[in-house]
């Protein structure tokens, strides 16, 4: 297309002198074409208007009006009474390099056509493009698929208007857009930060385009408490340079930036972190990413395990293609795959962008039923095999008959932000807010807040997102490292969320999203509190009247106590633990409901009280290290009821032991740099669990080991937390908590070098030793440590 658009340029540039009247109509008529062939179609429209008030019925100078206008951005409805008017006066001889020539080119079909299809006027674009189909000279196969191209567009178009989509259009305002361009708008989940790209005047180093607007620089605006946007700035001198960059992507909690810029003609993707108020310098992405050929828009997943991205690598359907890389375990980005033909199409794919949902993804294409350019399409992704549905048109009006690109919605579903040239728009191309009336809620909560300590700074925190169902890590999060603002959504489910840092500093808590539950935004101060080693020990006693359930004030008074405890240590849960006393199993049951019911009018959720758990007394002094499930204990009889720490463990989801009757051998467990937990070994954990289930006379211990990146004070506490997760799970599977001693080593012990992340992932692991064997034998593993990474 953009060889055909040449060769009519140069079409309409030669002139011969005229005389008299006629040299006043040359020199308007070459001001006239030097504009247009700049692109400036604004004022060469102008001068053509001189022209033609010179020679009203001249059909070479209406065709050049009706090109103008049918390439302007606002003004296109305009081209068609033109290029009808030149199109009655055709001829074959046309000769556009003389200003004598007062016919239309054969062309002029085309572009009447072209100017049909974008004003909707698509049954008589089909008509006129048909007729002029075929005078096109058979060699030239790029303007016959462009034609055929058109058609299709115009055919799709039929078909969309039928069923318009319902919505609301708000433009942004004069804060955010200026009479220059504005384009991809990304924005924070919560929606309180939203980036963008603008061609306006003060950009850095003050470059022009042709056209008169300036290069692109990427501006920041925050959401004020009466939910206007604040007055742009612009990113900053680590971001912006004097040539362009673009905005493309950003994390949902709005602290990584995705960039494009132009190398020498191969645009690639950058990333950039906010490190306070402070974008750092922009970093290229990898080759698993980025190659030689051009790479232009990426969208990274609610959890920032994949990044969504556009290519026009070699091996792709046509022009640029969707691919997408997953993070492998080490934080790096996997082999780029594309997401086939129900996506990609034969001509260009555009702006994607993965919904916090984790399974929608929006992207623009010139392919599939578009209505012409780019359109807005969306696709559903499988969870379990990562295929896509076909690719679904979002519909007209929003799309339109030219070019839609980088369609970004709000993580709830009724909303969404894009770019769009609009007639009663601030300048050409502005930012809107588009209203979707029939659009079906996503059933998501974000969760929003800060992480907060006396004031201080605290030092690297992590947020980990733990799946309670299955116990996978759903997610991984690094609040700001110097305002602490952390941000994170959920689908519906039950969940644990872990707050921790390198100052020995944590918080843990569990949210459950319920099944059919609307959108909802979270926010929260997160008051991180240090690591305790045994240092909650209280005895909390519940004495009941003799045959009665009701609460005195001697209990309650208890009980107020121990919720004083329960609201400053929120990791701790309650477990109401019931004499054997069969005689009684009433009376009890209605004495532990009337400690339940009193705990949960003083304020505590429901799921932090529990009852029934197994605790072996001799690990009270160590159970507050298990930061997510340290426990409180209420033990009840007759008389009174007790309460202290220890570990929580429970009955449900019993493993039964593989093979009944043959002995078991298991392998040791290893972990992520700083992890206390992990979800590559459950099977083996599970033969274990089965075998402790069997053989209930066995004992084991379950030793924690970490490598040397770290204190050494910090090292053995997470040496015990890797320990005590290995026997919580146990526990969960129906082992019993006597069966099992933990033991953390922290740092000592090492079994490989301290030479790199390779070696160094056999020291992070926990080892079994069986002390007395069952009626069948376990015997586990020798840890196989490879030459050069051995103690020497």
């Amino acid at each position: 297309m953009k060889k055909f658009i040449c060769v009519i340029s140069l079409l309409l540039l030669g002139c011969i002198p005229f005389y008299g009247q006629e040299k006043s109509f040359k020199d308007i008529y070459f001001n006239a074409e030097s504009l247009l062939d700049a692109g400036n179609y604004k004022e060469a429209v102008i001068n053509y208007q001189e022209l033609l008030k010179m020679q009203p019925n001249n059909a070479n100078i209406c065709f050049k009006i009706g090109y103008c206008y049918v390439n302007t951005i606002l003004e296109k409805d305009k081209s068609i009474q033109y290029l009808e008017t030149a199109s009655k006066n055709i001829s074959d001889k046309y000769n556009g390099d003389s200003e004598k020539e007062k016919n239309a080119p054969v062309d002029v079909l085309y572009w009447l056509g072209k100017a049909y299809h974008v004003n909707y006027k698509f049954e008589e674009a089909i008509k006129i493009l048909n007729e002029y189909k075929p005078k096109i000279e058979i060699e030239n196969k790029d303007l016959i698929s462009e034609v055929d191209k058109t058609i299709n567009y115009c055919k799709n178009g039929l078909e969309l208007i039928k069923n318009p989509v319902t919505f609301n259009i708000t433009n942004l305002g004069s804060g955010i857009n200026t009479e220059f361009s504005e384009h991809s708008p990304v924005f924070s989940a919560d929606e309180s930060v939203l980036i963008f790209t603008s061609k306006r005047e003060g950009t850095t180093g003050g470059k022009k385009f042709e056209n008169g607007e300036f290069y692109e620089d990427i501006y920041i605006s925050n959401k004020k408490e009466n939910g206007t946007w604040s007055t742009p700035n612009t990113a900053g001198v680590n971001i912006n340079t004097s040539e362009n960059e673009a905005t493309i992507g950003l994390s949902i909690d709005g602290q990584t930036l995705f960039i494009y810029k132009d190398d020498n003609g191969d645009g690639n993707i950058y990333y950039s972190v906010l490190n306070g108020e402070e974008w750092s310098i922009p970093e290229k992405f990898g080759p698993t990413i980025n190659t030689k050929s051009r790479e232009t828009h990426a969208s990274i997943s609610a959890d920032g395990n994949y990044i969504y991205f556009t290519s026009e690598r070699k091996g792709g359907y046509g022009g640029l293609d969707i691919y997408v890389v997953k993070r492998l375990p080490g934080g790096g980005w996997g082999d780029a795959q594309n997401l086939g033909t129900k996506i990609n199409s034969p001509f260009n794919e555009e702006g994607p962008f993965i919904h916090p949902d984790g399974v929608t993804l929006f992207f623009s294409s010139e392919g599939h039923n578009s209505i012409g350019g780019y359109d807005i399409f969306y696709s559903v992704i499988d969870n379990e095999t990562r295929l896509c549905t076909e690719a679904k048109n979002i519909g007209y009006p929003i799309n339109t008959a030219e070019n839609d690109v980088f369609y970004v919605p709000t993580p709830d579903g009724k909303r969404a932000y894009y770019a769009s040239y609009q007639a009663n728009g601030v300048g050409s191309s502005d930012l809107y807010l588009i209203t979707l009336s029939e659009s079906e809620e996503k059933q998501l909560t974000v969760i929003s807040g800060v992480i907060e300590k006396n004031d201080k700074s605290i030092r690297n925190v992590n947020i980990v997102v733990t799946n309670l169902k299955d116990k996978t890590v759903v997610g991984n999060y690094t609040p700001n490292s110097k305002t602490g603002k952390f941000l994170f959504i959920l689908t519906p489910g039950d969940y644990n969320v872990l707050y921790e840092s390198d100052d020995k500093l944590y918080y843990s808590e569990n949210i459950k999203v319920e099944e059919g539950s609307a959108y909802k935004q979270i926010n929260k101060a997160i008051n991180l509190a240090p690591i305790l080693i045994g240092d909650i020990n209280e005895t909390y006693i519940a004495e009941f009247e003799v045959g009665s359930s009701k609460i005195n004030a001697q209990i309650d008074e208890e009980l107020i106590k121990l919720n004083e405890l329960l609201k400053k240590n929120k990791q701790l849960i309650v477990d109401i633990k019931l004499p054997d006393d069969s005689k009684n199993k009433k009376l009890n049951a209605s004495r532990k409901k009337s400690v339940i019911d009193n705990l949960i009018s003083k304020g505590i959720d429901e799921y932090r009280i529990m009852s029934g758990l197994k605790v072996a007394s001799e690990q009270d002094n160590i159970v507050a290290i298990n930061i997510s499930e340290k426990t409180a204990i209420l033990a009840s009889n007759d008389t009174k009821t007790t309460i202290k720490n220890d570990e929580k463990s429970n009955n449900d989801n019993v493993v039964k032991a593989v093979g009944t009757g043959a002995d078991v051998e298991i392998d040791n467990v290893f972990f992520d740099f700083n992890k206390a937990q992990t979800n590559e070994y459950y099977n083996n954990l599970n033969k274990l669990a089965g075998y402790l289930v069997e053989n209930q006379n066995s004992i084991i211990e379950i030793h924690g080991y970490t490598d040397l990146q770290g204190d050494e004070e910090y090292n053995m506490q997470l040496s015990i937390r890797r320990a005590s997760f290995v026997r919580d799970y146990l526990i969960e599977k129906g082992a019993k908590v006597e069966s099992m001693k933990i033991k953390g080593f922290g740092e000592s012990n090492q079994i490989a070098i301290d030479l790199s992340p390779e070696s160094r992932k056999f020291n992070r692991r926990v080892e079994f030793k069986v002390t007395q064997q069952g009626n069948k034998t376990l015997s586990v593993k020798q840890i196989n440590i490879p030459d050069n990474f051995k103690i020497k």
